[in-house]
């Protein structure tokens, strides 16, 4: 994973998580469902709800495509060779780049 992926990554595990503390806030009713509802309602009428709503939900495809891929560019090939000295066999274990 790269690094801008790995930034991405924790912003958005950081706003998830204050999502959650949020949600969990208001199902204990520290925070009442009144001051809840007029915030919902003034930031469901702005277009940066909406443009943020799809920056996470773009930020979340590339993440969750990341889940299905291997990452690695080259594969390697193992192949043991055991030696036998005096001390006993040692194994000796060489990669070898197949492209």
């Amino acid at each position: 994973m790269g690094i801008i992926n790995r930034v991405l990554l924790f912003f958005y595990t950081i706003g998830i998580a204050l999502l959650s503390l949020g949600a969990a806030l208001f199902c204990l009713q520290v925070v009442p469902a009144a001051y809840v509802w007029n915030e919902f309602l003034y930031l469901s009428g702005r277009w940066e709800t909406g443009a943020v709503a799809l920056v996470m939900f773009l930020v979340s495809i590339q993440l969750f495509g990341l889940t299905f891929s291997s990452g690695k560019k080259t594969r390697y090939d193992k192949e043991a060779v055991v030696i036998h000295d005096g001390a006993g066999p040692v194994l000796y274990l060489i990669e070898k780049v197949r492209r």
